[in-house]
């Protein structure tokens, strides 16, 4: 039993065909963490065998040999591990220089236009913390907007008479995009918990893995790519309304550099709470372009 980043479990059947007479014999490595900055290797096997005369026999017999091969395991072990490190600090430090994360922390709006499947959508964003996404189809016209303090919505897929006040999670989306700024950098200014959990190779490429937890109990993990730093998958772990956890997996890809910040153009969501995939695709990108606050109220 393998468990990533965990442990590794044997269990031996003795039965037909296996050549010691043990009666039980399972193994497990295991990784555990001694606080913050070390993590104790541990090993441990149990075995039975059918007479006492056998215990003692095997043990006298394997005692040297069991030990230096223990010794050569984890010897091994700690080589992949301390080859797979990496300090978070230089990774997000890497993962900034190559988005652009500072130059976008600078400017002032920013204003997306896209299709969400058949949906054409426009962002706009105005910092602080101001948001507007608005969704216009053949059956509906949609948006959301957060002022700094309440967010709104309409949804008339729902029957509502008007825009309504909107909270968590419905409005996870437009918090995030009231941040302004990379989801990194914005966790990283505001000390949230994060954590470089190891590498995960997603669709062929290997990535590093940044786990950050959320005051509001969201837990989102971000693979950034071993090569070129940029986000290649977010994996959103949050509660609906029913207080069931939930998950939301974005993938990001054909970026492009505009005015010094790299720009997905392809976006691919799935849910776990629903079938289907969202495929997003960004036309136009505008920074600094005049973007009235009117747009972020509610009448």
């Amino acid at each position: 039993v393998w468990n990533e980043g965990d442990s590794y479990t044997f269990d031996v059947d003795p039965g037909s065909g296996f050549p010691y007479p043990f009666r039980k014999m399972n193994g497990t490595w295991s990784a555990v963490e001694m606080g913050d900055q070390f993590t104790e290797l541990q090993v441990k096997f149990e075995y039975q065998f059918p007479y006492r005369w056998m215990h003692w026999l095997f043990n006298k017999a394997t005692h040297e040999t069991f030990n230096e091969g223990n010794q050569t395991l984890l010897d091994n072990w700690e080589t992949k591990i301390s080859k797979s490190y990496v300090d978070l600090n230089e990774l997000l430090t890497r993962h900034f220089e190559a988005s652009g994360a500072e130059i976008l922390s600078k400017k002032r709006t920013q204003t997306w236009k896209g299709t969400s499947n058949d949906t054409h959508f426009t962002r706009y964003q105005k910092q602080p913390n101001l948001a507007r996404l608005a969704a216009k189809s053949e059956d509906f016209d949609f948006f959301q907007v957060y002022d700094g303090k309440q967010s709104w919505r309409n949804a008339p897929w729902l029957g509502t008479d008007g825009p309504y006040k909107s909270y968590y999670p419905d409005n996870r989306a437009i918090i995030t995009y009231s941040e302004f700024t990379h989801p990194l950098w914005y966790a990283s200014e505001h000390d949230y918990t994060m954590r470089y959990t190891g590498i995960e190779f997603v669709d062929g490429q290997e990535t590093y893995r940044v786990q950050v937890n959320y005051p509001n109990g969201d837990m989102i993990t971000y693979n950034l790519g071993n090569q070129d730093h940029l986000l290649v998958r977010q994996l959103d772990q949050y509660k609906n309304e029913e207080g069931e956890s939930v998950e939301m997996e974005t993938f990001y890809s054909q970026y492009e550099l505009m005015d010094g910040v790299q720009v997905p153009m392809r976006l691919k969501q799935t849910f776990s709470f629903e079938d289907g995939v969202n495929q997003i695709t960004i036309n136009e990108v505008a920074f600094d372009e005049p973007v009235s606050n009117s747009m972020f109220k509610i009448k």
